[in-house]
């Protein structure tokens, strides 16, 4: 007896052109075209990670270093510490996997994932704060219990001397700044490569990190003078101008780990940038700037006043006066020329411009500068002087101190618009000419200043300027 089975083609709908109809007189709004997939069928196949997980077997929570081997179903939760694309095959990446008690190379175990196999890896991405973002957070070799030191770690100048001949070395340093990301051709593979270049630095030098290719995207979420770096066995080249430290195989990197030098490193570098900081946002937060200014407690200081109060002070707190100045140093043309009327920190890297907006290099945002206290170059009192860029303004306080000192003054002629009452601001958007004679008229000028001390900051801050 003849069996009839259904060819391949009736399981597909017959496609038919649009507006078309078949023999049958049946619109081809009836027909529904499709290849043969679901439409579940294609999603999973173009978004395979959307899928959860079901393993048809039972797998083992183990630590790395009780790992044996043999055939077993092992699960394990650590952190990357290095990364790199396996040039030779397309499509695999090495990863070097850490958990605190142990580390392995991806590479070295075979572990090529697949959606039907029993290799599986889901790359977790915790929100700063919560619970996973905190853990493993210990580096290898390190116990927290009885902690006393952690073995191969050493200064960053020591590792610079001679310290990279060791080839165990650890370093212990703090994200400086992050450079734009570059791209370089390599001269022996003619191949194109992502670059960047990571300021790094401790309390005892300072030097480039460079990461390539997968490295990169990483320092996107650094920090300049937050996030703290372990690296263990990094690569070291002079290339006669400055050292220069890199990634390699063997190398791990620990981001923001938790143990006792970490937390003594971020007090140092507080200090450190403190006194090192280029840009000092104002606090305005801290005093009552109008009871300041106006209010009954005016007190009249002198420079000398000032400083003997700060440095033996009976209880650490904020205070603020008046002080009679006269601006001895004037320096808005210098400023001017060397295009860094305005500024601004970005990134760890210092943001010049003449006008009040400028693009940061490496995060290509735009952003709002303020005026170069170093316009200013010194002022003076009966007592001592005082370096202006020392000194952190308030934005009307400038305004007060370019703008209303021109109320009293009569000029004939002056094509130039009158910006009284305006913003620092427009400062920006005057002539050679009228800056000229703007610092000519500041230069030896005598004026009062509000002025708030601050604590935190350690510095003269600048409330309101009067004439």
């Amino acid at each position: 007896m003849d069996v009839n089975f259904p060819s391949i083609q009736s399981f597909y709908s017959r496609e038919l052109p649009h507006g078309s109809q078949d023999a049958s007189g049946e619109s081809s709004k009836s027909a529904k075209p499709g290849d043969g997939f679901t439409s579940s069928e294609v999603e999973a196949a173009l978004d395979p990670l959307s899928l959860p997980w079901e393993p048809s077997r039972l797998y083992e929570t183990c630590p790395i270093s009780l790992l044996e081997t043999g055939p077993r179903n092992y699960q394990i939760l650590g952190r990357i510490v290095n990364f790199a694309d396996n040039f030779r095959e397309q499509g695999f990446h090495l990863l070097v996997v850490a958990d605190g008690s142990g580390a392995f190379c991806s590479s070295t175990t075979t572990l090529y994932p697949g959606r039907n196999g029993a290799t599986h890896i889901i790359v977790h991405n915790d929100d700063p704060g919560s619970e996973g973002y905190r853990i493993m957070r210990c580096p290898l070799e390190c116990n927290l219990k009885k902690y006393e030191y952690l073995p191969a770690l050493m200064t960053l100048k020591l590792f610079l001397s001679a310290g990279y001949d060791l080839g165990e070395g650890k370093i212990l340093v703090c994200v400086g700044s992050v450079g734009p990301r570059r791209t370089v051709q390599s001269r022996k593979t003619q191949r194109t490569h992502d670059m960047v270049e990571v300021g790094i630095f401790d309390d005892t030098a300072t030097c480039i990190l460079k990461l390539w290719g997968g490295k990169v995207p990483s320092a996107k979420t650094w920090i300049p003078n937050q996030t703290i770096l372990l690296i263990s066995k990094p690569t070291y080249k002079d290339n006669g101008i400055s050292p220069e430290i890199g990634i390699g195989f063997s190398s791990m990197v620990d981001v923001n780990p938790e143990f006792p030098d970490v937390d003594w490193l971020r007090n140092k570098v507080k200090n450190m940038t403190r006194k090192q900081n280029i840009f000092i946002p104002f606090p305005s937060d801290t005093w009552d700037i109008e009871r300041a200014i106006n209010g009954p407690d005016r007190t009249l200081f002198t420079i000398a006043d000032i400083e003997e109060r700060v440095r033996h002070p009976e209880v650490i707190a904020d205070f603020t006066g008046k002080l009679n100045v006269i601006i001895y140093e004037m320096k808005l043309m210098e400023q001017w020329r060397k295009n860094s009327l305005c500024y601004l920190e970005c990134c760890g890297m210092p943001l010049y411009s003449n006008k009040p907006v400028a693009t940061c290099k490496n995060c290509q945002l735009k952003r709002d500068l303020t005026l170069n206290p170093r316009i200013i170059g010194s002022m003076i009192d009966e007592s001592g002087m005082i370096a202006a860029n020392r000194l952190v303004w308030r934005d009307s306080a400038w305004t007060q101190l370019l703008f209303e000192s021109a109320a009293g003054e009569t000029q004939e002629d002056d094509l130039e618009p009158n910006l009284i009452e305006q913003s620092w601001e427009d400062l920006t958007a005057l002539g050679t000419d009228y800056l000229r004679d703007m610092e000519e008229f500041l230069l030896y000028s005598r004026l009062t200043l509000t002025f708030g001390w601050s604590s935190q900051l350690e510095r003269i801050c600048i409330l309101g300027a009067e004439w």
